[in-house]
């Protein structure tokens, strides 16, 4: 089956197209603390037939203080 993928489209078997286009570098914002995310990159022609792709993983930090105290000695 050839599928045209395009951005935002669900994928078979679980996932989201995050990107489609020719850039090599993207920025995944607005992620949860303290969880894995996968990521699979993969090429196409003008056929649409699809490389196999590389597959990643990055897990986020922790998430950022809201407040913090700012201590500050007087002389």
């Amino acid at each position: 089956m050839v599928m045209s993928i395009m951005w935002g489209t669900t994928l078979p078997g679980g996932g989201k197209v995050l990107y489609r286009g020719s850039n090599t570098n993207f920025s995944h914002l607005n992620l949860q603390p303290l969880t894995t995310y996968y990521y699979k990159a993969f090429s196409f022609n003008s056929a649409n037939e699809y490389s196999t792709g590389i597959t990643a993983s990055a897990t986020t930090l922790m998430q950022p203080y809201a407040d913090f105290m700012l201590i500050r000695q007087l002389k």
